[in-house]
């Protein structure tokens, strides 16, 4: 989400850094315009000179802690709504960015509702005609996003073939069954994995957006989703709900949308028109001049 933040903010002409606080040091690289500092660069020097400041996750504590020092303003985006995140919002921001309105509402906070973006043009795969005959597929394998859900659908169905793609965190489960195929994680160009996908799976204990859904609509996929508060505002009509536990629902939508052809063209119909609603262009838009708003205060 942040990427799909940040780029637009380049392309309008502002220089952005972005500072890493994982991963390998090295030099300074480029990266869709974004100049990318490694982790170990002195971004608390560079923020003297910045406008403003972006943070989000478990660096807010200590931007929100500069900024104040600097009097610089900040902008918190806020992706979830765990007791940290709402401990940060509390703290100095002069603009806060929800990922949807339910959060927005949760909080009952003044700020800007910036849905994750997604660029159908970059996942759709719609005309696909061999749609039916991919795999019912996981994006993250941990215990919290479905992975044992999935586990014992597979075991369950055996004829059915499933894909994992191993997620970037939580302990990823692996089970050891021929129908299963798993993929380490960015392996694939995501737009390829909705390519061979018939059926996504979002078996998930939280979610407050739900962008790997949102990525799936866009090629006419269906979505079986746990009714979390994310993913019933960003699914909406399109959604397909099963409770997170029931493994019998979770069969049964399956097998539905796998061989009853009519069931399978109506969700993708629904999927793919609820793709064309989340266009992400005007939460771009309105989150650009927020953040321009508050450089020319700073710049005045």
């Amino acid at each position: 989400m942040l990427e799909e933040l940040l780029v637009p903010l380049q392309k309008r002409g502002h220089q952005v850094d972005v500072y890493l606080a994982k991963g390998p040091s090295g030099p300074v690289y480029d990266y869709r315009g974004l100049r990318v500092h490694r982790r170990g660069s002195d971004w608390h020097a560079a923020a003297l000179d910045a406008d403003v400041l972006v943070t989000h996750l478990d660096q807010t504590s200590e931007v929100v802690g500069v900024a104040s020092v600097l009097d610089k303003p900040v902008v918190q985006i806020l992706h979830n709504t765990h007791a940290p995140t709402k401990m940060w919002a509390n703290c100095k921001a002069d603009l806060l960015v929800f990922n949807s309105e339910w959060m927005k509402a949760d909080f009952g906070m003044d700020g800007l509702v910036v849905r994750p973006p997604v660029w159908a043009e970059d996942y759709n795969t719609y005309e696909n005609s061999n749609k039916r005959g991919g795999y019912v597929t996981l994006v993250n394998s941990s215990y919290r996003k479905g992975g044992l859900m999935v586990s014992i659908l597979a075991a369950m169905m055996p004829n059915v073939h499933f894909m994992i793609l191993k997620g970037a965190y939580g302990e990823q489960l692996e089970p050891p069954l021929p129908n299963v195929r798993i993929d380490e994680h960015a392996a694939w160009d995501m737009a390829l994995v909705y390519n061979e996908t018939s059926i996504l799976l979002m078996p998930s204990y939280y979610e407050s957006w739900g962008r790997v859904g949102v990525e799936a609509m866009a090629s006419g996929t269906p979505v079986i989703a746990s009714p979390t508060p994310g993913l019933k505002e960003s699914l909406d009509y399109a959604g397909i709900f099963a409770d997170w536990e029931d493994v019998g629902a979770w069969k049964y939508h399956i097998e539905r949308l796998l061989y009853d052809e009519d069931a399978y063209a109506k969700a993708s119909s629904l999927a793919y028109n609820r793709s064309a609603d989340l266009d992400p262009g005007p939460d771009i838009e309105a989150w650009i001049d927020a953040v321009e708003r508050l450089s020319a205060r700073v710049s005045s």
